[in-house]
């Protein structure tokens, strides 16, 4: 993974804002999540695709899941909302597991 590819910041509106803003493409978001997100991302005309996570594997991101998941959408380029640690259910990602996410 090009460490430039990855944007790091403090979670403030204006800056998920600004990203949602600049990137191409849909917006994949981890369920549960913060409700603030599908208001920000309709109000910039995008579309966002709600991505369930299973409660047996507490909530966390499955790589294998995802990438079963963006193989469905259409369209070349997709964002991951990722924040760690999650919000609500307060997952902290190892950086093996993110390691695994980003290579999907």
């Amino acid at each position: 993974m090009d460490p430039s590819r990855i944007i790091a910041g403090p979670g403030t509106k204006d800056l998920i804002h600004i990203i949602f803003d600049i990137v191409k493409g849909g917006v994949v978001i981890p369920s549960p999540s913060w409700i603030g997100y599908s208001p920000q991302i309709t109000r910039l005309d995008k579309h966002f695709h709600t991505f369930h996570l299973k409660p047996e594997f507490g909530y966390r991101i499955q790589p294998d899941d995802l990438d079963e998941f963006i193989s469905g959408l259409e369209g070349e380029q997709h964002t991951l909302l990722l924040n760690n640690p999650r919000n609500p259910p307060g997952v902290v990602y190892s950086k093996n597991e993110l390691e695994s996410i980003a290579e999907v």
